[in-house]
């Protein structure tokens, strides 16, 4: 599932950004639990920081295969 989404050169990132994911979700679920808001804006700041790490590396992977087919397309047409 990873390799259809991120780079596997990009593995070792996205794992590590997915635990700080976790990490802010399980402090977000406590805050719920115990009624107290007072840090929620670090919460937030810390998921929204894992999530748009996600996509921008998602995006690299995208990219990447975008350049990879546009390289195999002009070189079929350049050497036929």
């Amino acid at each position: 599932m990873l390799k259809e989404h991120y780079l596997i050169e990009d593995y070792s990132t996205v794992l590590d950004t997915v635990e700080n994911l976790f990490n802010s979700t399980m402090k977000a679920v406590n805050m719920a639990e115990n009624a107290e808001f007072s840090t929620k804006n670090d919460v937030l700041a810390e998921m929204n920081h894992a999530l748009e790490t996600l996509k921008s590396l998602n995006k690299k992977k995208i990219d990447r295969d975008i350049d990879g087919q546009a390289w195999a397309y002009i070189s079929r047409q350049t050497y036929v």
